[in-house]
C-alpha cells in the first residue's frame, strides 16, 4: 500500500510530511490512493487545489480509464462524465482531439463539459471544430448538436445567439440556412424569407432577391411568385445588385400584372413613385371594365 512521488516511497506512515501543507481534503486522496496502490503522483501537484480533480483522476486509474484520457488541466466534472461515458458504453474518442496528456486542453472547462453532454446525451461532436466556435455560442451550438443540425456552420463566425437561434429555426424546416450565415442579412430579413418557405422554394427566391432587398421588396417578390406574376420585373437589380424598384413601385407593378395592364413604359426606374402610379391609374381608365367587373385594387 503505496505510491511513488518522484522517486520517493510515500505510503501511510509518511505521506502527511510528504505533503504537509495539502489541504486535508487532498491529503485525504492521497490517502486513498496509496490504499488502493493507485499510482495518482504524476497529478498530485496539478491537483494540489483540487480534491475533487484529484478525485476523479484516482477513480479513473482505478477503473483502468485509458492514460489518453486522463489530464491534469481538466476539470473534476470532465473527469466524471468521461468515466460516465466509458463505463456506459460511449465512443468518447472525439473527445481526444482537444484533451492531450498532460497538455491543457484546447478549448475551455465550461466548453469541454457541454461537449461531453452532448455526447452522453447521443449527439455526435465529430463534425465540429469547436476550438473555432465562439464561447457565446458553445451552448446553442451544443442544442444544435442534439437535433442533428450542421452546427460546423457557425465554426469562425462571430454572431450573436440570436441569430443562431433564428437560423436554427431554418433547419427545423429543412432550409439550407448557409446562405444566411453572412452577417450582410438581417434577422428580419431572414425571419420573412423563412417564414414564406412554404410558399416559395428558398433556393429559387434567393436567385431572385439578395441582402439588398428589404423585408417589404422581399415579400412583394414572393407575392409576384405564388401568384404566377412575372417576378423579374419586381425583381430586377441593377448592376451593383441593388433592386431597380422600391416596395411601393413593386405592389403598383404587381397589381398592374394581375389587372393586365403593365407596359413597358410603366417599368421605367427612372420614374418616382408618382409617375409609376399615374401610369397604372391611366391604363386602368382607358381599360373598359367587362361584365361589370372591377379591376384588382
Amino acid at each position: 500500500m503505496s505510491i511513488i512521488y518522484k522517486g520517493q516511497m510515500v505510503n501511510t506512515n509518511n505521506y502527511l510530511t510528504v505533503f504537509s501543507g495539502y489541504s486535508l481534503d487532498v491529503l485525504d486522496e492521497i490517502r486513498l490512493a496509496i490504499l488502493d496502490d493507485t499510482p495518482i503522483a504524476p497529478y498530485i501537484s496539478s491537483c494540489k487545489e483540487d480534491s475533487y480533480r484529484l478525485g476523479q483522476l484516482r477513480l479513473a486509474i482505478k477503473e483502468y480509464v485509458p492514460r489518453k484520457f486522463l489530464n491534469p488541466y481538466m476539470s473534476g466534472a470532465c473527469m466524471f462524465k468521461i468515466r460516465k461515458g466509458l463505463r456506459e458504453g460511449f465512443d468518447m474518442s472525439p473527445i481526444l482531439k482537444y484533451v492531450r496528456g498532460g497538455a491543457k486542453p484546447s478549448v475551455s472547462s465550461h466548453t469541454l463539459e457541454r461537449m461531453l453532454d452532448v455526447i452522453l446525451a447521443g449527439g455526435d461532436i465529430s463534425k465540429t471544430d469547436f476550438t473555432a466556435i465562439a464561447n457565446n455560442l458553445v451552448g446553442v451550438v451544443c442544442e444544435g448538436l442534439l437535433k442533428n443540425y450542421p452546427m460546423w456552420l457557425f465554426e469562425n463566425e462571430t454572431l450573436s445567439e440570436q441569430r443562431v437561434r433564428l437560423l436554427m429555426r431554418g433547419m427545423a424546416l429543412n432550409i439550407d440556412v448557409s446562405p444566411f450565415v453572412s452577417s450582410e442579412w438581417s434577422d428580419a430579413q431572414i425571419r420573412c424569407i423563412f417564414l414564406n418557405a412554404k410558399l416559395v422554394d428558398i433556393n429559387f427566391l434567393l436567385s431572385i432577391i439578395n441582402s439588398r432587398f428589404s423585408t417589404e421588396c422581399i415579400e412583394c417578390v414572393v407575392f409576384a411568385i405564388t401568384n404566377n406574376l412575372d417576378y423579374t420585373v419586381t425583381g430586377a437589380k441593377d448592376s451593383d445588385g441593388n433592386p431597380v424598384f422600391n416596395e411601393f413601385q413593386m405592389d403598383v407593378l404587381n397589381t398592374a400584372m394581375q389587372n393586365g395592364v403593365l407596359t413597358e413604359e410603366m417599368c421605367n426606374p427612372q420614374l418616382s413613385d408618382i409617375e409609376i402610379q399615374d401610369k397604372y391609374l391611366a391604363e386602368i381608365s382607358n381599360k373598359k371594365v367587362l361584365g361589370g367587373v372591377l379591376p384588382k385594387d
